[in-house]
């Protein structure tokens, strides 16, 4: 799955470095798991040495499961994140809050991704605070502390009717918090060093998702934001989405000088207030070249900027992105389970498919398999579309009754511990590729092995996907869809590679990749009806997608146990399944 710009604006700087980037969107198996190799990769026209499908073992659903993180994986998180704050700064993060489904139902709760990854908690109407350096104790006689978690009291009744609290002392115990106190504490008299800190470093909300505000309740999102502007004593006039938009812009026309017409129109759509600052008009207006266009930025927008102030709302944004690209072995224990639990779903949904076959059971048939190892949820909504459905990017109604002789694109992953897995399949309903559907899959393929070539240390992280857009421009000339190879983005209109890890679209620094950093490669071509090619190729939609470790030598295919040869996906398809029509 991907994504071309993430347009909330606390997504801005995973968005747009996803832009820029041209994107879209070690640690052995279980006991008892998948045996499969890496997918052998080379060049551009390297080819899989992945087994045959019945040579491939998967995990058993019964085999041990690696552990969830353990509050100490979230303490050494959290003292990392504290190596990377300004001195004499606080850096607050609040939870999620619970979200309605309907009427007074609401939805499975989600915790904020950045705020389980430093606390492990899993409940709303919470607060973690961390300080640059040691802070007076809020407790009477207590020892100086660098972190103060706030969160609910136990509460008999409510838990009653919505599963037990931690409590406080509960807290502390369970998740290595020295000091854990009442949410309502932080409401009613905020830590003083709050108010103190030289550097305030938070996240900006996205729009809309603050959860209810109820006037019975004082400790749900909304109050807790409220209570914290008080406490750090943010003026009135305080514009976040402005501030943010200006710094962002400063650090990406210092970062990228020469690139300033590519980014600034997809900037814009992410954070249009910048419009209004003196001189961009002008700028984005007379300026019609790179060199002009450098010249104006300088002289007569970023030179007249101020120094980032006492309210930053960038640099705990670029700090967990840092931290959470690279994965630890607890996180890849995780993903390698999740994604297992994928492969074995997308196995089972292909041996399942026939032209009588319909897309809601293709998708339930993976949810089957998914909740058999323990995966509870996924990463996100899955894409079962067959035919012209399959070129809809982000197809999430599975409601075609049949699939006929089309291909069927599955974009599903499974999530286990909170880390996500994404994984693409193509596969033909009927069993088998027409010439045309044959002729876009193998190129689709030769696409992907030729980015997923590039996923070594030290590359950019575009360069899978200008590999792979290479090969679909030249493929689609030859096969005379397009005439030239720069209208191929009609038909691939989005990148290869987003990072993967307790988001679908984690974040990360979009810089040269790591080892440590698991990314996707997810080239697709897209032909739907009445597009200007011949009818023969309409209604053919293609994606292929592998989870990739970077490593400090060849990448690592950690979903290589789908079959990804047109020949051994003809093979699976033709397996027995109980699950058949």
């Amino acid at each position: 799955m991907y994504r071309f710009l993430a347009a909330a604006p606390s997504l801005v700087v995973a968005g747009l470095l996803s832009f820029l980037a041209g994107c879209g969107a070690g640690v052995r198996p279980p006991a008892g798991g998948a045996t499969v190799a890496p997918v052998g990769v080379g060049g551009a026209g390297a080819t899989s040495v992945l087994p045959p499908a019945a040579a491939i073992r998967l995990p058993h659903p019964t085999a041990p499961r690696p552990p969830e993180l353990s509050a100490a994986f979230h303490r050494e998180r959290r003292e990392a994140l504290r190596r990377l704050l300004p001195p004499r700064s606080v850096a607050v993060l609040l939870a999620a809050p619970p979200r309605l489904l309907a009427a007074d139902v609401d939805y499975p709760f989600h915790q904020d991704p950045n705020f389980f990854y430093l606390t492990g908690l899993r409940e709303p109407s919470a607060v973690v605070l961390l300080f640059a350096e040691p802070q007076p104790s809020p407790l009477a006689g207590g020892p100086p502390v660098t972190e103060l978690l706030y969160v609910r009291p136990r509460d008999p009744f409510d838990e009653l009717w919505n599963g037990a609290r931690l409590g406080p002392a509960g807290a502390a115990r369970a998740l290595g918090f020295g000091v854990a106190l009442p949410v309502a504490d932080f409401v009613q008299h905020p830590p003083a060093a709050l108010a103190r800190a030289e550097r305030v470093c938070w996240l900006l909300p996205t729009p809309g998702e603050d959860g209810r505000d109820t006037p019975d309740d004082s400790t749900e999102l909304p109050d807790l934001r409220r209570a914290f502007e008080r406490a750090i004593r943010l003026p009135p006039t305080f514009a976040p989405e402005r501030v943010r938009a200006l710094a962002l812009l400063r650090k990406l026309a210092v970062a990228y000088p020469a690139r300033p017409a590519r980014w600034f129109g997809g900037f814009v759509e992410a954070a249009p207030a910048i419009l209004a600052e003196p001189g961009l008009r002008a700028w984005r207006a007379t300026a019609e070249t790179d060199t002009a266009r450098r010249h104006l930025l300088a002289t007569r927008f970023l030179a007249a900027l101020p120094a980032p102030g006492r309210f930053d709302l960038t640099t705990l944004e670029e700090a967990l992105a840092q931290l959470r690209e690279i994965k630890q072995p607890e996180e890849l224990a995780l993903l390698r389970y999740a994604i297992g639990a994928t492969v074995a779903g997308h196995r089972e949904a292909i041996r399942a498919m026939t032209a009588d076959q319909s897309e809601d059971v293709l998708d339930g048939i993976q949810q089957l398999v998914f909740r058999q190892y323990g995966c509870r949820a996924d990463g996100y909504w899955p894409i079962v579309g067959a035919g012209a459905n399959g070129c809809v990017l982000h197809y999430i109604d599975n409601h075609a009754p049949r699939a006929g002789a089309d291909l069927v694109v599955m974009d599903v992953g499974a999530t286990y511990g909170g880390y996500t897995a994404d994984v693409t399949r193509t596969a033909p309903a009927d069993g088998t590729f027409s010439p045309e559907q044959r002729l876009i899959y193998n190129l689709v393929l030769r696409a992907q092995q030729a980015g997923i070539a590039e996923c070594r240390a030290g590359r950019e992280f575009v360069a899978p996907g200008r590999a792979a857009q290479k090969i679909i421009g030249e493929g689609l000339v030859a096969l005379g869809i397009i005439a030239v190879a720069d209208s191929a983005e009609r038909y691939f209109p989005h990148g290869t590679s987003h990072y993967l890890g307790l988001d679908v679209h984690d974040p990360g620094t979009y810089g040269p990749l790591r080892p440590g950093a698991v990314i996707t490669v997810e080239p697709g071509v897209y032909i739907p009806p009445d597009s200007p090619c011949d009818r023969k190729w309409w209604g053919i939609g293609c994606r292929i997608e592998d989870d990739i470790l970077i490593t400090t030598g060849d990448p690592e295919n950690l979903s290589a146990g789908v079959p990804r040869e047109a020949g051994e996906v003809e093979r699976l398809v033709a397996e027995p399944s109980a699950l058949e029509p």
